[in-house]
């Protein structure tokens, strides 16, 4: 009679146990409740709950229901009826050569001189640190028929040097430290004569407005965008579309950094900043 209390024990101990980690195995780790949830599902279109565990959805339901995956260190999440939807899918985005110019100062492109000109000195003091500055977005007809000159930015940057690309990519606004590092002189040839070449005064100076391929070759020249400069951008990419809602997107090209786009892809992933799902034409 003992030994069958015993090994009865035995068994409520043994089934008791497993049921603890059967109960710990399924626990998820964040709960999503007391929402309003659209879930696309023709079947369910609304729900209370979403469960999710990894990175997959493990469960969409009612409150009572996801109260059976609740662990000890699941993260709970009352969302008070507000309404919760699937991720969004952007269908055509480029996070990779976006984020190449993240990082840059963007100009208003239909500001005044004055604006573009404090601005380059606001971006100057927020990047003490920088070794060159970059930046786009300027609108060359406002400078007039002169166009934009280098003693503009020598006067809020006189130690650094400046590119700003205009908002087209066909032209750039440099300083003279600019144009020092290019080794630009009165001697400089232009490689196309009136169509890619640098703008120069009466002296033969050059004026710090270049044209065409000058401006491609000023940018590869001062090395302004980086591998460094890629990773860090897209980071700030993919937390402005996470911010939005976009969980999965397609890259639509990384024409220009086809070299370099796996790697990226790479270091973002490894520290854990690849948080939207990509599929890419690469």
């Amino acid at each position: 009679m003992n030994s069958r209390i015993i090994v009865a024990t035995l068994c409520v101990i043994i089934l008791g146990a497993c049921g603890d980690k059967a109960t710990q195995d399924s626990a998820v780790d964040y709960v999503f409740a007391n929402a309003r949830v659209y879930t696309l599902d023709e079947t369910l279109p609304w729900a209370e709950a979403v469960a999710v565990k990894g990175n997959k959805i493990a469960y969409v339901g009612d409150t009572a229901g996801v109260e059976a995956l609740v662990g000890e260190a699941t993260q709970r999440r009352d969302l008070g009826g507000q309404l919760l939807l699937p991720g969004f899918i952007d269908s055509h985005v480029h996070p990779i050569a976006g984020g190449a110019y993240a990082t840059a100062l963007s100009l208003d492109t239909f500001g005044s001189v004055d604006d573009w000109v404090r601005a380059i000195a606001d971006y100057a003091a927020e990047h003490e640190d920088d070794p060159v500055l970059f930046g786009y977005g300027f609108l060359a007809t406002t400078f007039g028929p002169v166009g934009p000159t280098r003693q503009l930015i020598d006067a809020v940057v006189p130690d650094r040097p400046v590119l700003i690309m205009d908002e087209g990519f066909h032209a750039a606004w440099a300083n003279t430290t600019a144009l020092q590092a290019l080794n630009i002189t009165q001697d400089t040839p232009d490689p196309v004569p009136g169509f890619s070449y640098y703008k120069r005064d009466a002296n033969g100076d050059a004026t710090g407005y270049l044209l065409e391929g000058t401006a491609g070759m000023a940018m590869d020249a001062l090395d302004v965008i980086t591998t460094e400069v890629v990773v860090q951008g897209v980071g700030i990419v993919l937390d402005i579309m996470k911010a939005y809602g976009v969980t999965a997107a397609y890259d639509a090209g990384v024409i220009g950094y086809e070299e370099i786009a796996a790697s990226v892809l790479q270091r973002t992933e490894d520290s854990g900043d690849l948080t939207v799902r990509l599929v890419g034409s690469y």
